[in-house]
């Protein structure tokens, strides 16, 4: 398992070539100006594949180095790469448009084909080659149906169409997301690899790849499918110098506290149970790093507001630098902690990185985040509080009751107390979604 999640890193980390902030620049763009879309990705599609094409050479060159004798592997990953980058560019059009009901339900559908492609393969024959397999089938079968949206239902008429003014346009705009991109991508996989390179250990990168996983889930449902929502609405906001728009990023910031808060707290609680009863008990080296790295969940989370309201609103220059000085932090932490504390080092360095990501972007949205301070403190106060409340009454049950029933009964008092502390506010998260 290790060796399979160090390969997708690897791949996904050098495949940033095949994208640069391409996508990041047509989904502002095409949220500002629908009636061009169509136009925007028949140009990005003519830009896009050469790019890819090069990324898969470096990837391949590079492989000679770090993954010689994992070729097999290697190029099912870059299918997979290949496909799940075509497969976002085609969800752009549709996000662009704040139209999220085809890719949340594509969603579930693929996560139920990975899943049990995946599963049922490796009970027969035990070969992590068809894991990758399985994403294959499942991205392939997913960018059938987005692309199926966009020329059936959208009437997008797509060909390779090369517009110089259009291409001109988006490089102009290109260079801060290329860099916010790349920086991204490398937070995202640089972690595992240095893991990897400094205790040349693949077991180390399957313990820490297990908590890596369930922030990485978390991460692409929650906080993508609402920027997915609100970043065309920040863009057109922020267009028009609506006064809406601080409230509206407010309460993305307090609705993603709501939902990663409580989750640190409570695997914080209940992490042995639920890693030694999901995976074997061989991977309860897992849990301590887990429980730190579950704590940079909010974190990562805001960094999704943060960072997409300074795109929206011109400023990616800063977030190119909030995800530069990540890197850096991410980079000479590892190297520190790494060597001397092993997993517990890594994941510290994760959870520093993070904040230091968010504490740089509210540093340039400083004026902003001073107007929306008093309001934000109050409801982050609340859920501490519910979420300090649902711990302790996990912990009490503990040694009574199985896990999952302790999932039911934490998340039912987390709410009851945040509902009744006025922390949980229905009627006002309908009145912004009219505004939206």
């Amino acid at each position: 398992m290790g060796r399979f999640n160090f390969v997708l890193s690897f791949v996904t980390l050098f495949f940033i070539i095949g994208d640069l902030g391409l996508y990041l620049v047509f989904l502002r763009e095409s949220s500002k100006s629908p009636d061009n879309a169509n136009k925007y990705l028949n140009t990005l599609l003519t830009i896009k594949l050469p790019l890819m094409a090069l990324a898969i050479l470096v990837i391949l060159g590079l492989s000679h180095f770090y993954l010689a004798d994992n070729f097999l592997l290697l190029a099912l990953a870059l299918i997979w790469i290949l496909l799940d980058s075509l497969t976002a560019l085609f969800y752009a059009v549709l996000r662009s448009r704040q139209n999220l009901k085809y890719e949340s339900a594509a969603v579930i559908i693929y996560q139920i084909i990975v899943i049990s492609i995946g599963i049922a393969s490796i009970k027969l024959s035990g070969d992590i080659i068809y894991l990758i397999i399985a994403l294959i089938i499942g991205t392939g079968l997913n960018l059938i149906f987005a692309a199926s949206i966009v020329i059936f239902k959208l009437k997008f008429k797509l060909r390779l169409v090369y517009d110089a003014p259009i291409i001109k346009f988006f490089l102009k705009a290109l260079p801060a997301f290329t860099v916010a991109g790349v920086l991204v991508k490398i937070l995202n996989s640089l972690d595992t690899v240095l893991i990897k390179q400094l205790t040349d250990d693949f077991h180390a990168v399957a313990f820490y790849t297990i908590p890596l996983k369930i922030i990485t889930v978390l991460s692409l449902t929650v906080p993508t499918a609402l920027m997915g929502a609100l970043y065309p609405a920040f863009s057109r906001l922020s267009a028009q110098k609506s006064p809406v728009l601080n409230k509206i990023w407010e309460k993305s910031i307090e609705y993603l506290l709501i939902i990663s808060l409580p989750i640190g707290f409570g695997f914080l609680a209940l992490g042995q149970n639920i890693i030694g009863a999901l995976w074997k008990l061989e991977y309860l080296a897992a849990v301590n790093p887990g429980k730190i790295m579950l704590f940079a969940l909010p974190f990562i989370f805001m960094a999704f507001p943060t960072g997409n309201l300074l795109n929206a609103i011109g400023r990616q220059k800063c977030t190119a630098f909030s995800r530069g000085l990540g890197v850096a932090a991410l980079l000479l932490l590892s190297l520190i902690l790494i060597p001397k504390f092993y997993l517990i080092g890594a994941a510290t360095a994760m959870l520093c990185t993070h904040i230091v990501i968010v504490f740089s972007d509210i540093y340039f949205l400083r004026n902003r985040f001073l107007l929306i301070l008093p309001a934000l403190s109050k409801s982050f106060l609340r859920i501490l509080f519910a979420s300090g409340v649902m711990f302790a009454i996990i912990n009490a049950l503990i040694a009574h009751l199985p896990w999952y029933s302790l999932i039911l009964i934490g998340g039912a008092v987390y709410l009851g107390i945040l509902w009744i502390i006025g922390g949980l506010d229905i009627k006002a998260m309908l009145k912004l979604r009219e505004k939206v």
